[in-house]
Order: structure tokens, then C-alpha cells, then sequence
């Protein structure tokens, strides 16, 4: 269950790429829930909320925030998108630092490499899915905009294949990351089974 809220929120996906709503909103959601039944777990995220170095994370955070609409409307222009983006990239945010502090809360913090891996794994199967199954594909385009089928057309459709929200770059850094911290002490999956280690660290290199 932990593997896949970690899943869901490093791996934006929607349902429809017309609805703005996507997977780090329904883990946000999810947690949200949590803390209205785990007073322990409420307890731990007020206490890092008032913590001086996020409140001046936050702070800076929305000083930013409103300088992008002065600038806006001292320009007198009419485009909010990007603070639209902003305002999104800011929730994710706040939903991973709710989510570590819950994953922090109920193991200690001892699993989180390993649930990045899992992530990742799931990830490459449903790379996997895409390339195997043409109907698999179509689902998971349709949860891409327009543009963003349109950029995977230059990579021959592949990263078209990821649920990422940022197909490109943010894919092949993401492997990156997780393929160094596949053999560090904090990865204990397959830990007795060589074979099965060494496996996983191979199907992970196939979604790179």
C-alpha cells in the first residue's frame, strides 16, 4: 500500500488530461484522512509545520507567489497559467512532505528506498504494458495532453509510454536516482536471493 501512494504521488497521473485533478491530489487526499484519525500522526506534522526552516520555506514560497501577479498585472496581462502551475507544484509539495512525514510515522523511515523502488518497478511494467499491448497504450495516453503527445512523437512514442507527468527528462532522472540507490544499505528487497536482486536492478534498467 505504501509502494503505491509513493507510486501515485512521484508518478502524476489523471484520470483525463482535461480533469486538473491528478494522483499526488487523491494521495494528498488520502493522508488528509489519516490525520483526522491518527492524532499521533496529526501531532507529528503540526510539530514540522511550525519548524523555523519550513516556515520560511513557505513564506518565500508564497512572497514569490504574489510577485508573479503584481508582475502579472503591472504588465496588464491576462495569463495566470503559470501561476495556475505554481500554485499545483506548490501542493505536490506539501503532499510529499506529508506523505514522508506519514511513511516517517508509521516505520520509522526504515522502507522508504525501498518503496522507491517498487515505484519505479511498477513503472517499468507499465512501460512495459505499452509496448506489449496496444490497448494498454491507448489508456495510458489518454491521460496525456495533447502537447505532450505531440513532444513524444520526436522520441518515436516511447516516453509516451510513462505516466509521468513529466515524460522526458524527469523520467530518465528519476531512474537514475533509484538505479544508484539500488545497492545501498537502505535497500533490503531480495536482500537473501542474488538472483532476485539482480533481476530487479536489470527490469529496472529496461524502463531508463
Amino acid at each position: 500500500m505504501n509502494a503505491i501512494l509513493v507510486f501515485l504521488y512521484i508518478f502524476v497521473i489523471r484520470i483525463r488530461s482535461d480533469i486538473p485533478i491528478d494522483s499526488a491530489m487523491w494521495v494528498l487526499g488520502f493522508l488528509g484522512i489519516k490525520l483526522v484519525f491518527d492524532r499521533e500522526f496529526f501531532r507529528k506534522l503540526m510539530g514540522f509545520i511550525h519548524n523555523k526552516y519550513m516556515i520560511n520555506c513557505i513564506t518565500i514560497y508564497m512572497l514569490t507567489l504574489l510577485w508573479m501577479i503584481i508582475s502579472i498585472l503591472i504588465n496588464g496581462s491576462k495569463d495566470y497559467s503559470f501561476v495556475v502551475t505554481y500554485i499545483h507544484v506548490f501542493i505536490q509539495f506539501v503532499t510529499g512532505v506529508v506523505l514522508y512525514l506519514y511513511l516517517k510515522h508509521i516505520d520509522d523511515d526504515k522502507n522508504i528506498v525501498n518503496y522507491l523502488i517498487i515505484a519505479f518497478m511498477i513503472q517499468t511494467a507499465i512501460e512495459w504494458g505499452g509496448f506489449l499491448n496496444p490497448t494498454f497504450r491507448a489508456i495510458i495516453q489518454s491521460t496525456k495532453s495533447e502537447y505532450s503527445l505531440a513532444r513524444a512523437e520526436q522520441y518515436q512514442g516511447v516516453r509516451a509510454l510513462s505516466l509521468s507527468g513529466n515524460e522526458f527528462f524527469g523520467v530518465t532522472v528519476g531512474y537514475s536516482f533509484i538505479l544508484l540507490l539500488f545497492f545501498s544499505k537502505r535497500n533490503t528487497l531480495f536482500r537473501d536471493n542474488l538472483f532476485l536482486k539482480y533481476s530487479s536492478y536489470i527490469f529496472l534498467i529496461t524502463g531508463t
